[in-house]
């Protein structure tokens, strides 16, 4: 009431409230703070990669996915909340795959005690359900009597999601269970086992109802745990694979085959950590050939890239009488030095094409080739043809290992055909989603995330490494995460977001690398962000060891880490045109060799800027060439790259005195760059404009025509959301143009705005 007196009576700049409330209606006191202009935020819940971070910054604990969406579901975003079970998990260890969370103490003592005083029959209900989620309405009522399931749901105990019964809180579920006794939940497994349908489900419940070894048992459990994959299934999966396994009796013929088969069912489900600590203690016992060989090769495909090459060379002493294995072990070796390294192109493609030799006719040729697609791509060599009689891939495993549509679309990317890239990728997504293939997702989701970069699309690159976090209990989606955040923040033109997350990505890598294409990509964002600062020593010092990598790796397509447009900048910057000579005649060798777009254009693109440097904007061919560069770059829908040549161009002929042309150029870049969200290049970009003599608008307190267009816009009541989606901008630009505005005007708040502009 204090507040609101004083609200109603306040001068506009006399103070400022911050206030937060649940959602909902507003409160007076915002109603009568409205004239003096409200910004509202929505805090909603934390999501899945942002309660997997929170875990990671605060406990340093990396969760397998499926017990990160235990605590996901069980916190419902709250991070509070988030934070007491990651505690109560690095203090007792994650749960077993059939296991509870650990409650967080005051946690639970709320949940226990509400469901202490339960009635036995609806005690009885709840951990029903809380044995079989998702449980069939008329199944529940099959067990419990249905009066008293209609209670339960009326009381708010249940839940009920189109006839399926769920616990009303993820914590009550938990407390249900630990109030039981082990008999009890057997018992109400078997009678589950007897009336559920489902054969996938009947074998969990099976499975949990049986406390020993039991063959029988564990032989339908395993052929549950196979149908689970084949529907997508994952995690079901996992957890059907580990109980075959409990229940196998040690010593047994079975015993291996189910030992291998939960491994290979954790990779699928991406528990990498699980997979190692599986067979890391047992891989001696494991008879020598095949078996052990398939041993081997799970082991290095949880490794890093470093213990992966031993894991596989011990595959392939395993595998010398096994056609099938050998290839497989040839392939992941292929993929490690071409995909993952970054180096030894020249024996990748070899040792590819001898996996293809292998595999030829087997239903492991699709991974050969895959693996030749990509030695060949990283090469510059055309991959298509290995398209013909492609297979498709074999149920149960990745999509991205069979598929050679993936490296033909990256392929495409490399050449700047972007448009044509993401239809690739994305057809192996959406099959991969349908798959339950969550691997495969996260590989797609992130090589979409690149093919918005090179367009310079912020905006739909945020929202896809938004996606790319949720996968970060991975452990191989970390390094890509932050390197990614790196090469926005570079794109975006905000030097110290794309400095800090690279130095994340430089601090988990070392020589031998354990992700190069990340530690490359990291470094390219530093040298991208250093050329908005115009640091241009700093820039070459971080583009030069990349261009040289990969010169002396083999990687001849110039599209694969497009650094030499960046490189040649950031060396005519330092009238190093030796270097940069030599760049423009590699780059123009590769791009011939090719017939390569993206590399033409560039080509283009580095002549101009020599050109430029050496004879001045006011001479010669520079300007016409740099103009083409920008055309071509536009044409195939590369957008950041065409506004940087104009830019450039700009800068160029602005310190020449060519005013007229240089406001062209500039506000023809500061306009892309605006639209596209790369607001720190398109500060630039005016900052540059400011300085053309004669112009007219910022330096004399006028709005230019963009911040007239917000300010408009604001008047009107749209809001900054709002704003940004009608002028293709990010929220962020919009804030930058209000705030300049603001200024401009004289003005502290958009409820001024109205008044202050005006009729009309």
């Amino acid at each position: 009431d204090s507040l609101l007196f004083a609200a109603r009576r306040m001068a506009p700049s006399a103070a400022r409230f911050l206030l937060s409330r649940r959602s909902g209606d507003p409160s007076p006191l915002e109603r009568a703070l409205e004239p003096l202009g409200v910004r509202m935020i929505e805090v909603g819940p934390l999501s899945l990669g942002a309660t997997s971070r929170l875990l990671s910054a605060r406990y340093g604990l990396v969760l397998p996915r499926r017990v990160l969406h235990r605590v996901h579901e069980a916190a419902q975003g709250n991070p509070l909340f988030a934070l007491e079970l990651g505690r109560a998990i690095r203090d007792r260890g994650a749960p077993a795959v059939d296991a509870d969370l650990p409650l967080p103490r005051l946690v639970d003592e709320a949940f226990e005690a509400r469901v202490s005083s339960l009635a036995p029959a609806l005690r009885e209900a709840l951990l029903t359900v809380t044995l079989s989620p998702a449980l069939h309405r008329d199944v529940l009522s099959g067990i419990v009597d249905p009066l008293v399931v209609e209670d339960a749901l009326d009381s708010g105990l249940l839940g009920l999601d189109r006839n399926r019964v769920r616990a009303g809180h993820p914590m009550l579920a938990a407390a249900a269970r630990r109030q039981s006794t082990a008999a009890e939940r057997r018992g109400l497994h078997l009678r589950l086992a007897q009336v559920v349908d489902d054969p996938v489900v009947n074998a969990r419940h099976l499975a949990r109802a049986t406390p020993n070894y039991e063959e029988t048992v564990a032989a339908a459990v395993s052929a549950a745990a196979e149908l689970a994959l084949t529907r997508g299934a994952v995690h079901e999966a996992e957890e059907l694979a580990g109980h075959a396994l409990r229940l196998t009796a040690p010593g047994t013929p079975q015993e291996v085959d189910r030992l291998l088969a939960l491994a290979d069912r954790q990779l699928n489900a991406g528990d990498l950590a699980g997979t190692t600590a599986l067979l890391d203690g047992r891989i001696a016992d494991i008879p020598p050939g095949r078996p052990r060989a398939l041993a081997h090769l799970m082991l290095g495909e949880a490794a890093d890239g470093v213990r992966e090459e031993t894991e596989l060379d011990l595959a392939l002493a395993q595998s010398k009488d096994d056609p099938d294995v050998r290839g497989l072990a040839l392939c992941r070796k292929a993929v490690l030095f071409a995909a993952f390294r970054v180096e030894r192109l020249v024996e990748a493609e070899e040792l590819a094409r001898q996996a293809v030799s292998v595999t030829a006719g087997t239903p492991e040729d699709g991974r050969g080739r895959v693996a030749l697609g990509w030695a060949l791509t990283l090469r510059g060599k055309p991959c298509e043809d290995l398209i013909e009689a492609d297979p498709p891939t074999p149920l149960g495993r990745t999509v991205y290992d069979g598929m050679i549509e993936r490296p033909i679309g990256i392929r495409k990317a490399f050449r700047g055909q972007v448009a044509e890239a993401e239809t690739w990728i994305q057809r192996l997504v959406s099959m991969a989603e349908e798959r339950g293939d969550p691997r495969s997702v996260a590989g797609g989701t992130i090589q979409l995330c690149e093919f918005a970069l090179r367009r310079g699309d912020v905006a739909q690159a945020e929202d896809l490494v938004a996606e790319v976090e949720q996968w970060g209990a991975m452990e191989e989606v970390r390094l890509v995460f932050a390197r990614l955040k790196a090469v926005i923040g570079a794109v975006r033109g905000r030097p110290a977001e794309a400095r800090g997350w690279a130095e994340l990505v430089e601090q988990e890598s070392s020589v031998p690398y354990r992700a190069a294409w990340d530690w490359l990509e990291a470094k390219r964002a530093r040298g991208l962000a250093a050329l908005v600062d115009d640091d241009f020593p700093g820039a070459v010092a971080d583009l030069w060891p990349i261009w040289e990598h990969c010169r002396n790796e083999g990687v001849d397509d110039p599209g694969a880490f497009p650094v030499a447009g960046d490189l040649a900048e950031a060396l005519v910057g330092c009238d190093d045109l030796h270097r940069a000579g030599e760049v423009a005649t590699h780059l123009a060798r590769l791009t011939d060799e090719q017939a390569h777009p993206w590399g033409r254009a560039t080509t283009i693109r580095v002549e101009a800027m020599i050109e430029l440097c050496a004879a001045g904007a006011g001479t010669g061919r520079g300007g016409p060439m740099l103009t083409d560069a920008a055309g071509r770059y536009a044409a195939l829908g590369l957008e950041f790259e065409s506004a940087r040549c104009l830019l450039h161009l700009g800068c160029v002929q602005r310190r020449a005195r060519r005013r007229t042309d240089a406001r062209q150029a500039l506000e023809d870049a500061a306009t892309t760059l605006d639209r596209l969200g790369c607001d720190g290049w398109a500060a630039k970009a005016r900052s540059e404009l400011a300085r053309v003599s004669g112009r007219r608008g910022a330096d004399e307190g006028e709005l230019t025509p963009t911040e007239q267009r917000v300010v408009d816009l604001a008047a009107r009541g749209l809001s900054n959301k709002e704003i940004a989606k009608v002028l293709y901008v990010s929220v962020y630009t919009v804030e930058a143009h209000l705030s300049h505005a603001y200024a401009k005007l004289g003005i502290r708040s958009r409820s001024q705005l109205a008044p202050r502009l005006g009729p009309g």
